[in-house]
Parts: C-alpha cells; sequence; structure tokens
C-alpha cells in the first residue's frame, strides 16, 4: 500500500501518503476530494489517487456527500422517486448538509485535526494548513461549484 489510512470522526477518510510520512515530501498540499454519484468516502482510496498523492505529496480527504451517496438509494432516491415525490426536498435540504459538511471539514482539517494524534507522522504535523485544494468528480464536481461559491478557505 502507498498510503497510511487514518478513520477520523465524523464519517472522515484521511490518507497520508508514504512519500509525507517518510519526509520526501516536506511541504504536502492538504486536497478534499468530493466521491461521484451513489458513491461514499472510501472514492478517495481509488488507486489513480493514491499514485497522485504519493508523488505530488497530497493528503487526501474525503466525507460521504449526504442526499446522493450510496446509502442514500434506498432512503432518499427508492422511497422518494418510486413512492412519493411530494416529499422532493427532502433530496436538496439533504445535499445543503453534505455541502456543510465538507465546508466544516475542511475547517476541520486546516485547524483542530492539523495538531489531532492520528495525522501526525513520527510527532510531527504533517497538514500545511495554507496549501487546501477541492477535488470533485461526478457529483463532487457538481456539488464543489456550490462548495467553491461558499468556502473561504480553498481558492481552486
Amino acid at each position: 500500500r502507498l498510503y497510511t489510512v487514518s478513520i477520523l470522526y465524523l464519517h472522515t477518510q484521511v490518507l497520508i501518503p508514504h512519500s509525507v510520512s517518510n519526509g520526501s515530501v516536506t511541504n504536502p498540499s492538504l486536497v478534499q476530494f468530493g466521491h461521484g454519484l451513489f458513491g461514499d468516502k472510501t472514492e478517495v482510496e481509488q488507486h489513480y489517487l493514491q499514485k497522485q498523492a504519493n508523488t505530488y505529496g497530497y493528503i487526501l480527504f474525503s466525507c460521504t456527500l449526504w442526499g446522493l451517496a450510496n446509502y442514500d438509494i434506498p432512503s432518499i432516491v427508492l422511497e422518494l422517486i418510486l413512492q412519493d415525490i411530494s416529499n422532493f426536498r427532502v433530496l436538496p435540504d439533504r445535499l445543503g448538509q453534505g455541502v456543510v459538511n465538507e465546508l466544516v471539514l475542511m475547517r476541520l482539517m486546516k485547524g483542530a485535526y492539523s495538531s489531532h494524534p492520528l495525522l501526525l507522522v513520527n510527532g510531527r504535523r504533517v497538514i500545511d494548513q495554507r496549501r487546501v485544494h477541492y477535488y470533485g468528480l461526478s457529483l463532487g464536481g457538481i456539488m464543489g461549484v456550490v462548495y467553491m461559491a461558499l468556502t473561504n478557505d480553498v481558492e481552486r
């Protein structure tokens, strides 16, 4: 494996590449990953992302985007669309909460989590709070527009 994997609170997946943990990359970027339609936070573990993170020193992290995640299929999509469309407002409400969760997670990663014991490597802080980015696929890209309109933490 290329990564040290840590699971934190708020259903968060954080990947610290070996290039960061072994000190070959000393100025890593913090990259929040937005997963695809009906996916979840574990999509951040895809091989191509691991390879890029190890090569360029990205600390990747993700949370499940509520509303159209894999575990929303039975409760939201099937019940809502197939049985009672009059409750449609639940879907955009959950998607909005998913974006809020992502915004809060970025703030936590830049702040309190940056010195969390699970994210220290050999006792040292590896998160650079100034180099932060967002990367989204499919749903994460679509909702990334909303995220970028609201965030004060990420410039691109």
